[in-house]
């Protein structure tokens, strides 16, 4: 979607789905108008009517990512969607007199000129999205592995690469393994929207891409 209103058309290339997954990243921690213009090659006026525009429709999104920096001012820590907790110590003598505030009295826009520890803001916006994230894929790892040694199937679970997973198969048992990774890893965690999951094969790792 993003891809289609920064180059105003309805089919768009890979490279261009990149720009727009690049550009939903840097908006979403904090690209300002400058950088988006220089990313896409747009007039600043654009870019500042684009952000707005973008900003609107994903009003609920910016919303969240709000609330979890309010969160870690007023408690010190935000959590995942299964409560795994990211701690942030900020300075007594700065941020961190905030600490116990409700957090919807803290004035955000000031907190998010303080310096280095700011910094520690947009981290504590990324971490309930990354961190949830991390915790998915270890749980489809973990039961990935299980069902690889109840079903006796020859199958090697290589290496994690963010929402990767590298497999080495069998070639006879390629059909089973791919069924089976790809069923677990949609059904491991149920959201109120789908996991989707695409499989790549090849003899190496580019291949599969």
């Amino acid at each position: 979607m993003t891809a289609r209103l920064i180059f105003e058309k309805e089919e768009i290339s890979s490279d261009e789905r990149r720009v727009g997954k690049t550009i939903n990243f840097g908006v979403i921690y904090g690209m300002g108008i400058k950088k988006f213009a220089r990313s896409t090659g747009v007039s600043t006026p654009e870019a500042k009517e684009f952000l707005i525009k973008y900003k609107e429709r994903y009003s609920k999104i910016f919303k969240f990512l709000e609330l979890q920096e309010r969160l870690a001012l007023s408690k010190g820590y935000v959590k995942t969607i299964f409560g795994r907790k990211r701690e942030f110590k900020f300075d007594k003598n700065g941020l961190g007199r905030l600490i116990g505030k409700d957090p919807y009295e803290i004035d955000l826009q000031s907190a998010r000129r303080a310096g280095m520890e700011a910094q520690s803001l947009r981290a504590a916006a990324n971490a309930p999205i990354q961190g949830s994230s991390a915790d998915i894929i270890k749980i489809a790892m973990v039961q990935l592995n299980k069902k690889f040694i109840e079903m006796d199937v020859p199958a090697k679970m290589l290496l994690q690469v963010h929402d990767e997973l590298l497999f080495e198969v069998e070639p006879d048992s390629l059909e089973i393994t791919t069924k089976l990774v790809k069923k677990t890893m949609e059904d491991c965690v149920k959201l109120s929207v789908p996991l989707l999951v695409d499989i790549g094969i090849g003899d190496n790792w580019m291949e599969t891409k």
